[in-house]
């Protein structure tokens, strides 16, 4: 999971919209396209772009700023 304890970063901005959970919860990677975790990504095969919640997480932040 990724550890954002350390720079108060908002759970709700390192979550997955659909589950709630945590990015990386039980090691799965983030969707880049539609930015759910693997298990909830319901993008086709061919559009899904997953990272690693250590890669994808500082993507999302800095997007969001």
């Amino acid at each position: 999971m990724y550890d954002l304890g350390k720079w108060d970063v908002p759970k709700e901005n390192t979550a997955c919209p659909s589950c709630g959970q945590q990015y990386g919860h039980h090691n799965t990677k983030v969707c880049m396209t539609c930015e759910e975790c693997s298990k909830c990504c319901g993008c086709p095969k061919d559009k899904q772009k997953l990272l690693p919640a250590s890669e994808a997480v500082p993507k999302i932040l800095e997007k969001d700023m």
